[in-house]
Parts: C-alpha cells; sequence; structure tokens
C-alpha cells in the first residue's frame, strides 16, 4: 500500500520474480476492502498516506477477526524514534526506511512469511499436541529463533547508523542512500533534483579561539538553520568536519541557489 505509483513500481521490480502473488493499493481504504475479501500472508505499508494513513490502516485491519494476524511491515521514509515506536503499537512486526535495498526487502519479507508458517503449523500441531509433541517442540524452537533474531535486529542502534550524533542530521552513508533512490527515482519520472553544499568559513578560527565546545555550538546552531529553511521532503547531511550537503528534490539549478542564498543570509 502507498500513494505513489513509483514507488509500487520499485517494489514490485524487486518482487516479481521470486513468485509473490501480489495486490497493490493506493489509500487505506481500498486496501482495508481487499483484506477483507482476499486472504493475504503478509502486508507492505508506507505510513504517510492521504486520508487514512498507515498507522490507522493498520489498526483496522487488525481489528478485523479474521485477519487480526496478518503481519505488516512498515514502508517508510520516517525514521524518527517516535514514529517507530508507534508503528509497533499499532501492529506492525516490523519497519523498512525508505530508501530501502532490495537485498534488505527480500530478506525481512522471507523472515516474517516464514514466522507465519511456523506460527500456523504450530497451532495445527497443539490440536494433536500428544501425538507431535517432539514436532512441537522443534517448530517452537525455530520460532524462538525467529524471532530473537528480529529482536536484535530492532535493537540495533539505528540512528547511530543513520544519524550524525551531534547536529541530528543524516550522516554521510545514509545521505548516499537518499540520493542514490532519488537518482532512480528521476531517471524514471525525467524530473531533476539539485545538491547544495556548504561550508562554514574560518571555522577553525572559531574552535582555536573559543574552544570545541564552542564549535559544537555553532554546527549545532547552522544544522538547525539549515532545517528551518527547508522543505519536509528536503534531506540535509552532515556531510563532514563543518560541511553540510542538501539533497532537493524536483528542484532545478533556479531554485537551489535561492534556497543556498536564503540559507546563507540567515
Amino acid at each position: 500500500m502507498d500513494d505513489s505509483p513509483q514507488n509500487i513500481q520499485l517494489v514490485d521490480s524487486h518482487l516479481k520474480d521470486e513468485e509473490y502473488r501480489i495486490s497493490f493499493s493506493q489509500s487505506g481504504y481500498d486496501a482495508i476492502d481487499k483484506v477483507r475479501k482476499n486472504s493475504f500472508d503478509l502486508i507492505l505499508m508506507d505510513i504517510m498516506m492521504p486520508g487514512l494513513d498507515g498507522l490507522e490502516t493498520c489498526r483496522r485491519i487488525h481489528e478485523l477477526p479474521e485477519h487480526h494476524d496478518i503481519p505488516v511491515i512498515f514502508l517508510t521514509a520516517k525514521i524518527d524514534k517516535e514514529s517507530i515506536v508507534q508503528g509497533l503499537e499499532a501492529g506492525a512486526v516490523d519497519y523498512i526506511v525508505k530508501p530501502f535495498h532490495g537485498a534488505e526487502l527480500l530478506a525481512r519479507i522471507r523472515t516474517h512469511l516464514a514466522l507465519k508458517t511456523y506460527r500456523e503449523q504450530l497451532e495445527a500441531i497443539n490440536v494433536d499436541l500428544n501425538k507431535e509433541i517432539l514436532r512441537g517442540i522443534e517448530m517452537e524452537e525455530k520460532l524462538r529463533e525467529s524471532q530473537q533474531e528480529i529482536v536484535r535486529i530492532n535493537r540495533q542502534p539505528y540512528k547511530k547508523a543513520t544519524e550524525d550524533s551531534l547536529t541530528g542530521l543524516l550522516n554521510r552513508q545514509k545521505m548516499m542512500d537518499f540520493i542514490e533512490y532519488e537518482y532512480e527515482r528521476a531517471s524514471r519520472t525525467k524530473k531533476g533534483f539539485s545538491i547544495v553544499l556548504t561550508d562554514i568559513d574560518f571555522f577553525k578560527k572559531v574552535n582555536d579561539t573559543y574552544g570545541h565546545d564552542c564549535g559544537d555550538v555553532v554546527l549545532k546552531g547552522v544544522a538547525d538553520t539549515i532545517l528551518a529553511q527547508g522543505r519536509k521532503q528536503d534531506q540535509v547531511a552532515r556531510w563532514g568536519g563543518e560541511e553540510f550537503l542538501l539533497l532537493l528534490p524536483d528542484t532545478d539549478g533556479r531554485g537551489a541557489y535561492t534556497l543556498a542564498e536564503k540559507i546563507r543570509k540567515k
């Protein structure tokens, strides 16, 4: 479920060779209607949707008596801890941050389909537990190991892997992922994007004169100023020591220049 046809096409390009039967929805209401009429093993869902967002859609699907255990994985560009917690509380079993790698998407899908299979098999075994006790123990162990693996993945220091610890901006590695994603999207849609690279003049003098603690305050202040001038869809990273990089989707050179001047004056 995603309101963007481009995102649906991208996911489909990764899944079409895996022999999955796939259905698409571009709204929460349509997704709920399809779940009522069909039997699904897993749902991939965007959080930010017009009308009925992904969080509410997930809650409503799990309120349906026959579909309360469908695993839902959120595909989302929202990487703040609060959004992740809200998604898990809404009933999602996992989340994947956009832009994502195809290998990660397929690996998590396989893991949760396997978990669903193990749960269903355990339920069948419990009907005749006395005859199948050994098989039940083996499957329960597999389920426990799979769940521990998911917990281990989700407990990894996610922000450390994607954000600059001082400024809270994206780090260089995560920004490269966004640039690659934007390049692929621009190649399909034929819409351009711009990149702005900026640094703080004479920053070494700040550190030498007032100390590195003061320099950290300056870096954080500049980062906050840059964020305040951009749009929601713009991405900002700390590129180096006192360097910052902005990724501006659907923006030409004139628009990038205008924003750069706005930031410089601030």
